[in-house]
């Protein structure tokens, strides 16, 4: 980056935790190492309300790092909002804190930021364990409300594409986005607490008229489901936080044909899903869960649809342009993602 120090953007990195001690020092000694001027960013850890001394080690090991200490767990969305207003950069990074970040990480995504100020740029994941297994590599989105990262599990074939390209969703282990614009997006969606609100917030931003880019040359190495406590991505909280949010994903943010098309297919896709945990793994809490997030979005439906319209005042496209672009996929790419991720649980 052929600039003068002085014209580097401030940058305020966010790291939320909550219970997530064992993870701190990958994070916070990987951080002093990257490639950018040390007085134009700051880091702020955000702590949930953790029980496990997170707090006091950070403070006396890390004592560069700000430390907001929240009084309760206010979830993904939440814990990240309230960092926000403590940020005094002109741009925020939301990082997890199970991950390590390479040299040119936070460069390399501020470079792709000057050319699209308006934009919210995200990295490239690769797991911490296994540096040449791909953790998010783009993303894609599903008629179901969900979205899934791109070549997830699979092997980096290191093929040389490192384009910046256009995706339906910043991933939200690691994204930089202006203050204003996320303000302006209308930051993470509250309600969600955990899982999807990345989804959300890339819906909105295209409807408003905003981009989300790739930034393949942006990597970070990422242990998995440590920012949340939960321990993976298969847990109870994120089972019911998903269910309930991919609904409200496809009520807020999809256009009406799309809608009864999302509807219908979940309505198979959860029942089935219940039916597989009761039959073949003997999970009924598992299934309950299910039904206990259905539940929900019925009782919060007139919430939800609040929400659409305060989104149907602010779009500034159709929201069919989601569906003529390439970042949703297909049926049957969706039911071949799925198993493949059921393959490598």
């Amino acid at each position: 980056m052929n600039q003068k120090t002085d014209s580097f953007p401030t940058v305020s990195i966010i790291v939320l935790n909550y219970n997530g001690k064992k993870y701190l020092d990958g994070c916070f000694t990987s951080i002093p190492g990257i490639s950018y001027p040390k007085d134009k960013y700051e880091v702020i850890m955000v702590d949930n309300g953790s029980l496990d001394g997170s707090i006091e080690y950070v403070r006396k090991k890390y004592s560069w790092v700000k430390v907001i200490a929240l009084n309760k767990n206010y979830g993904f969305a939440g814990g990240n909002n309230i960092g926000v207003k403590f940020a005094d950069g002109d741009y925020v990074v939301f990082l997890n804190n199970d991950v390590v970040v390479d040299e040119n990480w936070l460069i390399e995504l501020v470079k792709v930021a000057i050319s699209y100020p308006d934009a919210i740029m995200t990295s490239k994941a690769l797991f911490l364990d296994k540096s040449d297994i791909i953790n998010h590599d783009g993303s894609k989105a599903t008629l179901i409300g969900r979205g899934f990262c791109v070549n997830f599990g699979r092997k980096d074939r290191n093929s040389g594409d490192i384009s910046d390209k256009f995706v339906v969703q910043p991933y939200g282990a690691s994204m930089l986005v202006k203050k204003d614009i996320f303000e302006e997006i209308g930051a993470f969606d509250e309600g969600y607490f955990a899982s999807l609100e990345d989804l959300d917030l890339g819906l909105r931003a295209w409807l408003f008229g905003h981009k989300v880019i790739y930034v393949p040359t942006s990597i970070f190495h990422h242990v998995g489901s440590g920012t949340g406590g939960w321990g993976s991505r298969l847990s109870d909280t994120i089972l019911y936080h998903s269910t309930k949010n991919s609904y409200m994903n496809i009520l807020k943010c999809f256009d009406f044909s799309h809608i009864l098309q999302g509807l219908a297919l979940s309505l198979v896709y959860y029942i089935v899903m219940a039916i597989w945990f009761v039959r073949k793994t003997k999970k009924v809490r598992s299934a309950k869960l299910i039904l206990l997030a259905h539940i929900w979005v019925v009782r919060n439906i007139s919430s939800i649809l609040r929400k659409r319209a305060e989104i149907q005042k602010k779009r500034k496209i159709p929201y069919s342009f989601l569906f003529q672009s390439s970042f949703f996929a297909s049926l049957p790419e969706m039911i071949r993602e799925h198993i493949y991720l059921q393959s490598i649980k």
